[in-house]
């Protein structure tokens, strides 16, 4: 969640594969019992919880990527905006070009 606005909870337990742990290292997929959130700000697959503190990760403008697509009706071409999927996250991504297809 943003800065704007904020949405704080607290973590009660964290469990990985119906067991509790400790903590969480990055790259983890893991449960949490969060209390103290509103509804409608729960944390749902794929999102990223981080302390409020901690400003290491960052917005990004572009990235470079090899993908695979499915099924595309009609050209691939810059401007299309396929759905991204990496591990439990899924996100629309703008392709600005392409430098090589089969």
């Amino acid at each position: 969640h943003t800065t704007s606005p904020p949405c704080t909870g607290k973590v009660f337990t964290v469990e990985m594969h119906h067991k509790r742990v400790e903590k969480a290292d990055p790259g983890d997929n893991v449960g949490m019992n969060v209390k103290g959130l509103a509804k409608i700000n729960m944390p749902r697959v794929g999102d990223v919880m981080i302390y409020s503190k901690d400003d290491s990760l960052k917005h990004i403008g572009s990235f470079t990527a090899q993908v695979q697509t499915l099924d595309i009706p009609g050209e691939l071409k810059p401007g299309y905006s396929p759905i991204g999927f990496v591990r439990c996250g899924r996100a629309a991504c703008k392709m600005t070009a392409i430098e090589w297809k089969v």
